[in-house]
Order: structure tokens, then C-alpha cells, then sequence
């Protein structure tokens, strides 16, 4: 250990750097979006062999604490599910579908992933739709089934499988 640090100047400095020509990473930052305002940010890929695109749709909710994170990961456990099953198993929509809490700076919300070779506006449609079946099978859900959820959370942040 003291090997590494004693010579850890000699590490090259490769970690996060863009490849020769690509276009530089867009500057790090947060924006307060008010109710309904959407931003998007495009980029093309600097490798123009490479086909895919990707689709992240994030939805801020506010100030993080450990109350609304809590909240947004039993929403984001229903819902990472809903999103592969429709969007990956049943759409053959994108190879990579995920649904999860997505927190920086204090702020804290839900971001929906999907990598695809579809045009990324077809796909972010399509995301949008699922949200819709989401939300009605949110509301139709019964007791028994929210309450299963809740319990698969709580195994979940103490470390216990269900099936023990």
C-alpha cells in the first residue's frame, strides 16, 4: 500500500478523459425545472459505427431525504419492473431497460433508461406510454399486491432474502 501511494503521481491520468477528437463531456450541473418544463440535451455518438442510442428520461421530485428516497425506491422497484417487461420483454423496444432513484446534489427523482437502436423519439414516446399503463395499474393495485411490494423493500434494506 505505501508502494501505491509513494508513486501514485506516476498513474497515468486516463480516468474520465475523451478520446482524441471526440467532442469534449458536457460541463456537470443541475437545473430547477419548474412544473411541466422539460430539457433535452442531445449528442451524436463520436464513434459512427456504433448504431445505438440512448433515451434517459428523468423526472425531478425535490429535495432529497431519506423519507422521498424511500418513497421513490419502492415506486422505482414496481416500476424498473413494469418499464423491462413492457419496454424490453414485450416491445423488443431497447436492450437495456431500467427504472431507478436517481439523486445528486440534494435533488432527488426518478430517471427511466433505455438503450435502443430505435430513433430516440420513438423510444422516449414509447417510455411515455408505459408510465400511463404504469400509473392506472398504480391506481388499480389492490392492498395484498402494494402491501407485498412494501415487504419486498423492507427485505431488501435489512439484507434478508424473502425466501428465507
Amino acid at each position: 500500500m505505501d508502494h501505491l501511494h509513494n508513486n501514485r503521481s506516476k498513474i497515468p491520468n486516463t480516468l474520465g478523459a475523451p478520446k482524441s477528437g471526440a467532442p469534449p463531456l458536457p460541463k456537470l450541473g443541475i437545473l430547477q425545472l419548474q412544473n411541466r418544463d422539460v430539457f433535452k440535451h442531445e449528442m451524436k455518438c463520436p464513434d459512427s459505427d456504433h448504431v445505438d442510442s440512448a433515451v434517459v428520461l428523468y423526472y425531478q421530485v425535490g429535495i432529497q431525504s431519506h423519507a422521498v428516497d424511500t418513497e421513490l425506491e419502492l415506486l422505482c422497484q414496481m416500476l424498473d419492473k413494469a418499464a423491462y417487461t413492457q419496454l424490453r420483454t414485450k416491445e423488443q423496444l431497447g436492450y437495456i431497460v431500467c427504472a431507478e432513484v436517481h439523486a445528486r446534489w440534494g435533488i432527488t427523482g426518478i430517471r427511466i433508461a433505455v438503450q435502443s437502436v430505435r430513433e430516440p423519439n420513438v423510444v422516449a414516446d414509447r417510455v411515455r406510454m408505459m408510465l400511463a399503463m404504469f400509473r392506472k395499474q398504480l391506481i388499480d393495485m389492490d392492498d395484498d399486491e402494494f402491501s407485498g411490494h412494501v415487504s419486498s423493500l423492507i427485505m431488501k434494506k435489512v439484507g434478508a432474502s424473502p425466501n428465507h
